[in-house]
């Protein structure tokens, strides 16, 4: 692709009309009985064609055949000692290629490109048009020099035929050579995780969508405290792909402008890069600069805290060009303290900002106005002191809570570890205790034996230990696992909540509900199955916008989600004469909007085939369960439309655009004592035996507890089994 580039801007020297980069199976390198082309240059006119010869070669005669087409094949190789002669293989494989009938070539006329990656050597071989070896020369010099491809290509072979050189690297930072920051020779500290930034917005659709924003290469000299903030626009995104690798690239590459725009005696001795993957690109684009010692370090500093100082922040977000600004960290710190102390407090406070910014910022009073362009306050030593010690504290106490480990038991080396940022080994059982653990284990463990023949009927027996094929499978019909969440309900019936409601008009109606018949309704649900109860109450004799909500009746049901429910509400029981029916209610452990569009079809369709049901005053409440609460909340549907029986049908399953649900006023008192209505034969549930639900017209009911949800009197079926099996002898 460099070579297309560079080929297209000298295209008037060669007399190219067209270049066109070839589409390349990407298994081209490992096939070497054959090849193809990788560029093509078109021209409106012919050229006319040298002999074969290298590249080196400059005494061509351009007398041979003549084309409109010309081809490059580029070949990457590694070569040996005994055979790292590129001209040797450039020509042998150009003569291979172009007499076999599998290599696909555009033309006769065309050349060989071969890069040995091992000496780093270039040649080329084939027929050649007037200008192109001047230009093929030039454009492989930039890219031998500037394309950071090759270097990488060139390390993962090395790695992969684990070929090091002699020279050992330079070891990282660590606590053994950590004095090497503020000695005389000049140091550099890079941080490219702020190069990449992003704001994240929803959109109309309801998705998250990202922006880039500009961003920011820190570069610190710990010995001096000058901070230069190199600043990248959020333009420089603009039509590239794979960001969060290009963005390292594009760090490195700024970080070698800025060294080439400083003087060389301010150039660093040794840069030391917060993040490793920073160590390749940084060596690609700094080969013009070999004295300059790259390393990493093992320290875990968080410089992205500073991005929380607003003053910094406000001068990279407002920043209109790629430009460097120069702050002084320390301030006036090392006119009393030393470098090494003004480093420590520096790593401190970004720890802290990192840990617990609202406590860093009110015990420095960040972002607070200063004199003087300092971004700390100016406090002295002693209170300097001070605050050093609680942001100890702060570092120390968030890694012992999240390790699970005692303050007491750390020693100073410990703590200099922690605050560095270097986690700390957890000590290990010996091993003799883990085999005997082991052994243990592979005593006790149950096994699995299974029996087998072989082809000549001999019983092959075998014993598996393995936790292969020992994963019970459990269906969601099976009810045993269920009835243990009724232990759950003790909880939820503690911590019940009402949907606090903002703007309900003052006219609306106040339901009020009876908590103990509340209690007995939820102890008697599921959270799989959603059960329903239908509401009667009577308005208050006092306050007329207040409904006491003093009954619920349980109707036979088995899945009023699918409709699969009695609702006939006519002379239920003469206990609830003198009250209306107000609606109904039902549990459900999820709650989103095919829910609530059901509910208010299944309201709809309620209001519409009994008469009973008072219009102007009924809701539904939905009882939203979890392992811990119970959420409630009463809605209903606009009066305007419920009237309109052509809005929705008996049997319609969509609801008009018209109809507008609204929230209702609930509240929940023990002051109020209601009592439940269930069946007269108590059974209720059917959920657990389909088949012998049958819907009746005329049902009997009675006051009284609704049973459990898998009470006995709910699975007689599967008692009857017992009868199959043989008496004991």
């Amino acid at each position: 692709l460099n070579f297309c580039h560079l080929l297209d801007n000298q295209i008037d020297s060669i007399n190219v009309d067209l270049v066109q980069k070839e589409n390349i199976h990407p298994r081209k390198s490992y096939k070497m009985n054959s090849s193809c082309a990788d560029i093509i240059l078109f021209s409106n006119s012919s050229w006319s064609a040298s002999h074969y010869s290298l590249i080196s070669d400059f005494n061509d005669i351009f007398r041979q055949k003549s084309t409109d087409k010309y081809w490059l094949d580029i070949q990457l190789r590694w070569g040996d000692y005994d055979s790292h002669d590129i001209e040797r293989y450039v020509r042998s494989k150009y003569l291979i290629y172009i007499s076999d009938l599998v290599s696909i070539y555009p033309s006769s006329i065309g050349a060989i490109l071969g890069f040995d990656l091992a000496y780093s050597i270039v040649s080329g071989f084939g027929c050649w048009i007037p200008g192109l070896k001047i230009v093929i020369l030039q454009t492989i010099t930039q890219i031998s020099k500037h394309n950071p491809a090759l270097f990488v290509l060139r390390e993962r072979v090395r790695k992969g035929l684990q070929l090091y050189s002699i020279d050992s690297k330079e070891p990282a930072l660590s606590t053994t050579n950590y004095g090497e920051l503020f000695t005389q020779n000049n140091v550099w500290f890079i941080d490219d995780t702020n190069v990449y930034r992003v704001t994240i917005h929803k959109t109309v659709e309801g998705n998250f969508a990202s922006e880039p924003m500009n961003g920011a290469i820190l570069i610190l000299n710990p010995k001096t405290g000058q901070l230069f903030i190199k600043v990248i626009l959020a333009r420089s995104w603009i039509g590239h792909r794979r960001l969060g690798q290009y963005s390292k690239w594009k760090c490195a590459e700024h970080v070698a402008s800025f060294l080439k725009s400083i003087p060389p005696h301010e150039h660093p001795s040794k840069i030391i890069v917060s993040r490793k993957i920073l160590m390749d690109p940084l060596e690609v684009h700094l080969l013009d600069f070999p004295g300059i010692i790259i390393k990493c370090t093992d320290f875990i500093i968080p410089f992205q805290s500073l991005m929380k100082i607003r003053r910094i922040e406000d001068c990279i977000n407002q920043c209109n060009s790629n430009k460097i600004i120069i702050f002084n960290i320390y301030d006036n710190w090392l006119k009393s303290i030393s470098s090494y102390t003004a480093f420590s407090r520096f790593l401190l406070i970004l720890k802290g900002i990192y840990i617990n910014y609202r406590k860093t910022k009110l015990l420095i009073k960040i972002n607070t106005k200063t004199t003087k362009s300092f971004i700390w306050p100016e406090f002295d030593d002693e209170y300097w002191v001070k605050i050093e010690i609680i942001l100890k504290d702060i570092i120390i106490n968030d890694y012992c809570n999240r390790n699970h480990m005692v303050i007491s038991n750390l020693t100073q080396t410990d703590i200099r570890d922690i605050i560095l940022g270097i986690e700390i080994p957890i000590k290990q059982k010996p091993l003799v205790t883990v085999k005997n653990h082991l052994m243990k284990k592979s005593i006790t463990e149950p096994y699995i034996s299974k029996t087998s023949f072989n082809k000549y009927g001999n019983i092959m027996s075998s014993l598996t230990t393995s936790m292969y094929e020992k994963i019970k499978f459990t269906a969601s019909s099976i009810w045993k696992h269920s009835a243990f969440i009724i232990l759950y309900f003790k909880t939820i019936i503690k911590n019940l909540f009402v949907d606090k409601l903002l703007k309900i008009p003052n006219k609306s109606n106040i339901f009020i509900l009876s908590k103990n018949i509340l209690e007995q309704f939820l102890k008697s649900s599921d959270f799989k199955f959603n059960i329903l109860s239908y509401i009667f109450g009577k308005r208050s004799i006092n306050f007329q916008q207040i409904i006491e909500i003093k009954s619920l009746v349980i109707p036979p049901q088995c899945g009023f989600e699918k409709g699969i429910f009695e609702n006939n509400l006519t002379n239920i029981h003469n206990s609830l004469s003198y009250m209306y029916v107000h609606g109904w209610m039902h549990t459900t452990s999820i709650v989103n909007k095919s829910l609530i569009d059901n509910d208010m079809i299944l309201h709809q369709q309620l209001i519409l085939n009994n008469t009973s049901i008072n219009r102007e005053d009924s809701v539904f409440i939905i009882c939203n369960l979890s392992l811990r609460h119970c959420n409630i909340k009463a809605l209903y549907l606009d009066n305007k439309h419920v009237d309109h029986e052509n809005i929705i049908s008996k049997n319609s399953k969509s609801i008009s655009k018209q109809i507008t649900l609204n929230n209702a006023r609930l509240l929940i008192t023990k002051k109020l004592t209601g009592f439940l209505v269930v069946p007269i034969l108590s059974k209720w549930n059917y959920n657990l035996e389909l088949r012998s639900f049958k819907t009746t017209k005329r049902l009997n009911y009675k006051i009284g507890i609704p049973l459990y949800f898998y009470d006995e009197f709910h699975r007689e079926g599967k008692f009857k089994d017992f009868y199959n099996y043989p008496s004991p002898t």
